[in-house]
């Protein structure tokens, strides 16, 4: 599915910071592929309630935090 299969998706987390760029998209699957086609992505959260889609560098040195609204997904290396 444009790459989604290389990343570990995580339901109900977070990682702020780092953000690339945020737009607006229908899916996670669509937040995912543009992560997959952006050459510095490696992590990308998805908020099913307003469709923002967050493109990051990285995961941040705390992890990131439990957040309901959001569907995260980090590249499986």
């Amino acid at each position: 599915m444009g790459g989604c299969e290389h990343f570990t998706r995580v339901v109900n987390w977070d990682y702020p910071h780092n953000d690339m760029f945020k737009t607006v998209v229908n899916e996670y699957e669509t937040c995912c592929s543009m992560c997959w086609h952006q050459a510095s992505c490696m992590v990308f959260a998805y908020s099913p309630t307003t469709k923002d889609c967050w493109i990051k560098t990285k995961v941040i040195d705390d992890g990131g935090y439990m957040h309901l609204d959001r569907i995260s997904g980090v590249l499986s290396m």
